[in-house]
């Protein structure tokens, strides 16, 4: 079996591709809402900058391909306020990705996302009740986007650092609504900090970093965001039996 790399490998998307959970966790209770424009997210805490990431794709532990993701984190305008242009770039053998995000810099809340992939470009406007825009075929006319949103919700491309920038410690959890396009619009993500470990972070060297699991759609991911900025370092998942799909800094990091 080959894996296929697919579209802006964020954690919105691995999810859409994670091994369904074998069997549900018992009822737990259901944790707070954490809205786009809620204050409980602190994007004063992310760092300007670039930071890169190799993607590995194995099977039965042979590796079998993999992506190379980087990172850059500036300062814009965004709509009169500050704001933080998050741009990711994803470069595999089906060609480059460029995801480019404009959001609010106190809350993460987005105002647009530009995308453009080997075989289509999309454009999103977000509101508090919609997201609207259009996903152009490169060789065919503009599809007109318009979903009604009951909840603000935050840019599935930047679901890292929204993460990272929430006040997760020990037992920390939430429920957080992101647009996901190709999930057909609002998903509500559960996360939960699972533990403290410490992994490899950036330049080889050990970090202490939360773990935490990621859930959606029956699935689950698992990654790990330094304790002390909420850097995103590292994710693990699951693609059915034998196969996986860890990224992690690039060693030159």
């Amino acid at each position: 079996m080959r894996f296929t790399l697919r579209p802006a490998l964020a954690l919105g998307t691995i999810l859409l591709l994670a091994a369904p959970l074998a069997a549900a966790r018992a009822q737990e209770p259901t944790p707070p809402a954490v809205r786009a424009g809620d204050e409980a997210v602190d994007g004063r805490r992310l760092s300007l900058g670039s930071s890169s990431y190799r993607l590995v794709m194995r099977e039965n532990g042979k590796e079998l391909g993999g992506a190379t993701i980087r990172i850059v984190v500036s300062a814009a305008d965004a709509a009169g306020e500050a704001g933080l242009l998050i741009v990711k770039t994803v470069e595999s053998p089906r060609g480059t990705i460029f995801d480019t995000s404009l959001v609010r810099r106190r809350t993460l809340q987005p105002v647009w996302h530009h995308s453009t992939q080997p075989t289509r470009r999309m454009r999103l406007d977000f509101r508090a009740d919609s997201v609207t825009g259009a996903v152009t075929p490169n060789e065919g006319a503009p599809v007109p986007v318009a979903h009604g949103t009951a909840e603000p919700t935050f840019d599935s491309a930047v679901l890292e650092q929204v993460i990272g920038s929430l006040p997760l410690a020990a037992g920390y959890a939430a429920r957080i609504p992101f647009y996901i396009h190709e999930a057909g619009g609002l998903v509500w993500y559960g996360v939960r900090v699972a533990g403290e470990e410490s992994v490899t972070g950036f330049g080889g060297q050990p970090a202490i970093a939360w773990r935490v699991a990621v859930d959606a759609m029956d699935r689950t991911v698992t990654s790990w965001f330094d304790r002390a900025s909420g850097a995103w370092l590292r994710t693990e998942t699951s693609m059915g039996p034998g196969r996986s799909m860890v990224i992690g800094p690039l060693p030159e990091e």
